[in-house]
C-alpha cells in the first residue's frame, strides 16, 4: 500500500496488490486499498468500482467500506448512485465522520447545497473542530456562492490545523470553488511536499475541476507520475 500512497511507484504497487488479492481474495481491506490507492488515481474507475463493491460484499456493515464505495462513485461521476450509496452509509451510523463527509460531497455534486450545508453544520454542532465536517461545510458554502461563510470556515480550518492534520486537498477544494486558484495550488503544493495520500486522487476528484485547465495542474500530476 505504501508503494502507491507514499512512493507513488504505480507499477510495483499494482504488482503487489494483485499478488495480495491472489493469495487472499477474502480480505476486504486489500480490495479497498487497491481501488482507492491505485486504480482511482490511475483513472481506472470501472475497475475500482468492482473492487470497492467486492469489499462491501465481503463486509456489508463496515462503515469504511461503504464510505469508500461512495468515493468511487463520486470519482466515477455517478452522482445519483453516489448519493444513494452515501445515504445508505449514513443510515448505518450518522455519527461516522467520513460517511457524513461523503454524503455532503454527494449532496453538493447533485446540486443540493442547502442539504450539504445543513449536514455539515449539524456535524459541527456535535464536533466543532472536526476536520471532515469543517471541510464539507466550507466546500458547500463555497459551491453555493456564500463566500463570506466559506472564508469563515477556512479561518476555522486554519485554527484546527494548529492542533491536528488538515488535508491540503480539502482546503484546495474550497479555494478552487471560490475561484482562488493561486491559493488552491499553494495548498496542493503543500500536499505534494507532505506526500498526502489524497494527492493522487486529484486525477479524478470532481472538486479539482476548476483547476484542470491550468498548466500547473498537469505539471503537478506529472510529478506524481500520473500524467505523461
Amino acid at each position: 500500500d505504501s508503494l502507491a500512497i507514499y512512493d507513488w511507484n504505480w507499477t510495483e504497487a499494482e504488482r503487489e496488490f494483485k499478488r495480495s488479492i491472489e493469495l487472499n481474495p477474502g480480505v476486504a481491506y486489500t480490495h479497498i486499498a487497491y481501488a482507492s490507492s491505485l486504480l482511482l488515481p490511475l483513472g481506472r474507475t470501472n475497475e475500482a468500482l468492482v473492487e470497492l463493491k467486492r469489499a462491501v460484499e465481503l463486509e456489508p456493515l463496515a462503515l469504511i467500506n461503504n464510505s469508500l464505495f461512495t468515493t468511487g462513485l463520486v470519482y466515477a461521476r455517478q452522482n445519483s448512485n453516489a448519493l444513494d450509496q452515501a445515504k445508505k452509509t449514513f443510515d448505518l451510523d450518522p455519527s461516522f465522520g467520513i460517511g457524513r463527509e461523503w454524503l455532503g460531497s454527494a449532496y453538493i455534486l447533485n446540486g443540493k447545497f442547502d442539504e450539504a450545508i445543513a449536514l455539515g453544520e449539524q456535524g459541527l454542532q456535535i464536533s466543532p473542530t472536526s476536520r471532515n465536517f469543517l471541510y464539507i461545510t466550507g466546500l458547500a458554502y463555497a459551491k453555493a456562492g456564500r463566500r463570506r461563510e466559506a472564508e469563515q470556515i477556512i479561518d476555522r480550518i486554519r485554527e484546527a490545523a494548529k492542533t491536528g492534520y488538515i488535508r491540503p486537498v480539502w482546503t484546495a477544494s474550497i479555494f478552487a470553488a471560490l475561484g482562488e486558484k493561486d491559493k488552491a495550488f499553494a495548498e496542493l503544493e503543500n500536499g505534494f511536499a507532505e506526500r498526502d495520500c489524497f494527492m493522487p486522487r486529484t486525477t479524478q476528484d470532481p472538486f479539482m475541476d476548476p483547476l484542470r485547465d491550468d498548466p500547473r495542474f498537469k505539471e503537478l500530476l506529472q510529478r506524481m507520475g500520473l500524467q505523461k
